[in-house]
């Protein structure tokens, strides 16, 4: 899925008659423009997490193929996506909304960090 603002300028361009080639991130298992899935679908579920692994975006962990383990991502990398605006976080800068649009996240996502984030046990 394309990120909102994606979407906009998408549609803006091709009213206007304008190419423009953008390269949206794809949130692989999500079932709505914000990044919700089958697994978790509630108002505050639009954070998306990147695979170490095979580099690509997911709803959330049971939305992740079998073939490989979903991988996890170091600290201090972006590895959290607010699925209303695209904004790309760290595990540090990740929270309870999203810093830029202000979209509230889910509070219990941040209760597994060892699904997505190399944490120290």
């Amino acid at each position: 899925m394309r990120p909102r603002e994606s979407r906009k300028m998408t549609a803006l361009t091709s009213m206007m008659g304008m190419e423009v080639s953008l390269d949206p991130m794809e949130i692989v298992g999500a079932i709505d423009a914000d990044g919700r899935c089958a697994h978790w679908h509630s108002a505050l579920d639009v954070v998306a997490n990147k695979c170490a692994t095979c580099g690509k975006w997911f709803a959330c962990a049971w939305c992740h193929p079998a073939d490989h383990a979903f991988g996890q991502i170091p600290l201090d990398e972006p590895a959290v996506m607010c699925g209303v605006c695209g904004h790309q976080m760290t595990f540090h800068e990740y929270g309870t909304e999203c810093p830029s649009c202000g979209a509230p996240f889910n509070p219990g996502c941040k209760l597994h960090p060892e699904l997505y984030f190399q944490v120290s046990d």
